[in-house]
């Protein structure tokens, strides 16, 4: 998206790229039936993993061969092939799901969603900072060139060639040097398998009223700071921002985004979860407001580099790292904890879900808003939801979860 915004792409049809994303809201849809169809010597996850990784490597190699550098700006047709590459990743990603459950024990599955993060953020780093770095011509020419070229060292065709082999090297080590724990199931547990049962889980989770009142939470929260910031590094690059200085940024955090995570994962224990949220949330909604103010009050100091840019975007590289990987580990500790792994990945997939709609959502929302209304009252409708957000509803969300464990689970498990 950075590389579209720096050619003048409008934010119309960032919006419509946005729907690539959408995949990741709906995978309980398909969960049940990942979760009852595998194949047993394979096992549960992996079948699913081993194949999707192997397609996604299969795509990828065919848009190096097709030079997806020469149609890149066709936007449909991007969207069209994201929507493909989400909706595997999406189906891996329940899988993943699943396995989390039942590879940390109870009293450390808070563990799983830091490791998660981790995998994530590593993520992040190779097809962002790495990728627009070396896909720089300016960096090349300066650091890496002897003769000055016009195009980087990395191109968008190349980094799809090395993402095939990289998944192609990474699903055969899941394949021959991973195992999963497998035990006999009772009669309960193979009746929970069946697509029916699994069906009326899903449909007992969904019509849970703790559920719900958790779903709209997680649907709505980030509205109350991400349309400022989307809007301010989106306005940043249609300005003039470099990407290259974006991704020297990135590289400076690579540290102390591990740093971060590290310290997170060991200090953020169960329990509680929602009134740590709260904490972070007051003061998310303080840097999109201390993000706006300084965009508005200094915009001649952000539009060429300089000292103070450079400040600017490592301090708020540093607070938004901070804050956003605490709040997505805080809530992945929570669902880690409510979910209830008897019923498969059907619970933590569902929950998934939802907050993956609520980022999807606010995504949209957040680049299209910029379309229709000015900056100015972007960031006062969020400052003004944000605020309504805390002082309405932090009460009765954090007295729901701190009920207990059973009222988040499916009206069997409630009878045992």
């Amino acid at each position: 998206m950075m590389i579209l915004l720096e050619h003048g792409v409008p934010y119309s049809n960032l919006a419509i790229l946005s729907l690539a994303i959408y995949p990741f809201s709906f995978k309980m849809l398909t969960a049940p039936f990942l979760d009852v169809y595998y194949i047993k010597s394979i096992g549960k996850r992996r079948t699913y993993i081993i194949p999707i990784q192997y397609l996604m490597a299969i795509i990828y190699t065919l848009l190096y061969f097709t030079k997806i550098s020469t149609w890149v700006y066709n936007i449909e047709f991007l969207t069209l092939i994201g929507f493909i590459l989400i909706l595997l990743s999406a189906h891996q990603d329940i899988a993943i799901d699943g396995w989390v459950l039942t590879a940390f024990s109870s009293e450390h599955n808070h563990l799983g969603a830091t490791a998660q993060t981790v995998g994530q953020m590593i993520g992040v780093i190779f097809s962002t900072t790495i990728f627009i770095t070396l896909n720089s011509k300016d960096f090349c020419n300066s650091y890496i060139y002897t003769i000055p070229q016009e195009t980087g060292i990395l191109s968008l065709d190349l980094f799809c060639l090395i993402n095939a082999l990289y998944l192609i090297a990474l699903t055969l080590y899941v394949q021959f040097c991973t195992t999963e724990q497998s035990k006999e199931e009772s009669i309960d547990e193979i009746e929970q398998h069946q697509i029916k049962t699994v069906f009326r889980n899903l449909k007992e989770l969904v019509l849970n009223r703790n559920l719900q009142f958790l779903f709209l939470h997680l649907i709505l929260f980030r509205l109350c700071f991400q349309p400022i910031l989307t809007s301010t590094s989106s306005l940043l690059i249609a300005q003039g921002l470099k990407k290259e200085v974006m991704a020297w940024i990135q590289t400076i955090m690579i540290p102390i985004n591990f740093i971060i995570i590290a310290l997170i994962g060991k200090y953020d224990k169960r329990g509680n979860e929602l009134q740590k949220f709260f904490h972070y949330l007051i003061f998310r909604i303080g840097e999109a407001i201390l993000t706006y103010s300084i965009f508005k009050l200094f915009p001649d100091i952000l539009s060429y580099e300089s000292i103070y840019q450079y400040l600017y975007l490592i301090f708020f590289g540093i607070t938004q790292s901070l804050l956003s990987n605490s709040i997505f580990i805080n809530h992945g500790t929570l669902f880690n904890r409510i979910s209830d792994p008897q019923v498969g990945a059907t619970s933590l997939t569902l929950i998934n879900s939802i907050h993956n709609l609520g980022g999807a959502i606010t995504e949209s929302i957040s680049i299209l808003s910029l379309s229709l209304l000015s900056y100015d009252i972007v960031a006062l409708l969020t400052v003004c939801f944000g605020l309504s957000y805390y002082f309405i509803l932090k009460k009765p969300l954090i007295k729901l979860t701190e009920q207990n464990q059973k009222v988040w689970q499916i009206k069997k498990k409630q009878s045992d």
